[in-house]
């Protein structure tokens, strides 16, 4: 589907496909995605302005479908010729480091915090990010997942040049690594949410800050957006929190990006085995270079999985009871249990999760040899005895 974010009218392509078509798909993570997984082509125009203009409503329930197409009018604009020493922008942050963007670059730089709340091992990070996204890249033809890992670069180390400058705060020479920027939403939907939620909670914030938009997609959070408190509140839509009560209200294919969900868990945890810790799902776009003219582009919505850094590498050699408890007991802690769908809240999410997770996952052990010792059925069964138990 394509949205234009034009002034006057959003056009909307909308393409309706199942990603298991995309298992029979074969030439790269592209094709999969779009080629194996077309089925109907539709074309509508929305118009979001005068007597026929459709509501935010609808404009989020097209933009926060993964494949969605926008064309927007934007400021951002990758070129290899960049700037010279630029000044970084702050982006994000979590426990381990900030997340700084160059203003002409698709990489994004992840440095520590200048007083950590915790002992921070980018390097090991790295290692970790390095891991998964290798899993990806050996599954995604064979099993058609739609959720994307940014790619991990390059670690820098304290005394390397970078070209670039950090903010105050940030300058000292600290290790880093160079990781694929996830671009944010575009204007047209950040002013649909700040709409659309108007009259329970204030999403303005600093616009430069909110520009930053990427939304959580909480598959297992009940309930609806409330004037909850914002570990931001200068910029609540950075890493906006979308319950899963909301995305229904939107007409979101939940079922969809829970199988999705499923199937990401599956390949971090049989395939590259790591144990997914406090790892985050957020819909965030891609930047599609078809020669457009400066100032106008098309940007991809995508499901993306991403922080992975409180993961650790699981042992296979282990006894099957300590591999499955090591990655059970995580799904329970932490934030998994927002983005994981409820087995007993929303059965009909988790079932769509569930199975996700049981195709991916056993497409993993048979490939890595692990028939006989593992069984990914088994293993889910055993989840959620232990989610009834531990939630």
């Amino acid at each position: 589907m394509e949205l234009s974010s034009s002034p006057e009218d959003i056009i909307v392509d909308v393409l309706k496909f199942k990603s298991e078509l995309a298992v029979a798909a074969a030439g790269g993570k592209e094709m999969a995605r779009f080629k194996g997984e077309m089925k109907v082509r539709q074309s509508h125009n929305l118009v979001t302005h005068g007597p026929r203009a459709v509501s935010r409503t609808e404009i989020l329930r097209l933009a926060l479908q993964p494949g969605t197409i926008t064309h927007c009018e934007t400021s951002y604009k990758p070129s290899q010729h960049g700037h010279p020493n630029p000044i970084l922008t702050q982006i994000g942050q979590g426990l381990q480091g900030a997340i700084f963007s160059h203003p002409s670059q698709f990489w994004a730089l992840k440095k520590p915090h200048v007083h950590p709340r915790a002992p921070v091992n980018l390097s090991e990070e790295y290692r970790i990010h390095t891991l998964v996204t290798t899993a990806f890249d050996a599954y995604i033809n064979q099993l058609g997942c739609c959720v994307n890992i940014p790619g991990a670069f390059d670690f820098i180390n304290a005394n390397e040049p970078l070209g670039a400058t950090f903010p105050a705060g940030y300058e000292g020479q600290t290790p880093m690594y160079r990781m694929e920027r996830i671009l944010p939403l575009p204007g047209s939907v950040r002013d649909a949410l700040i709409d659309e939620f108007r009259d329970v909670i204030d999403l303005r914030g600093d616009e430069e800050k909110n520009k930053n938009c990427l939304v959580r997609v909480y598959l297992g959070k009940q309930g609806r957006v409330a004037n909850w408190k914002f570990k931001e509140q200068d910029a609540p839509l950075r890493n906006f929190e979308m319950p899963l009560g909301n995305l229904v209200d939107l007409g979101v294919d939940v079922q969809s990006l829970a199988r999705e969900m499923g199937r990401a868990f599956a390949i971090m945890h049989w395939g590259a085995g790591v144990d997914g810790d406090d790892v985050e799902f957020v819909l965030g776009t891609v930047f599609m270079d078809d020669n457009e003219v400066e100032q106008k582009q098309k940007r991809r919505t995508e499901l993306w999985l991403l922080d992975f850094g409180q993961c650790g590498e699981v042992d296979f050699e282990e006894d099957k009871e300590v591999v499955y408890q090591r990655f059970k007991g995580v799904m329970v802690t932490g934030d998994h249990q927002l983005f994981i769908p409820h087995y007993a809240r929303s059965p009909e999410v988790y079932a769509a999760f569930k199975e996700g997770y049981v195709q991916a996952g056993s497409v993993c052990v048979e490939a890595r040899g692990f028939e006989g010792r593992f069984d990914v059925e088994e293993f889910m069964d055993e989840y959620e005895e232990y989610a009834e138990d531990f939630l």
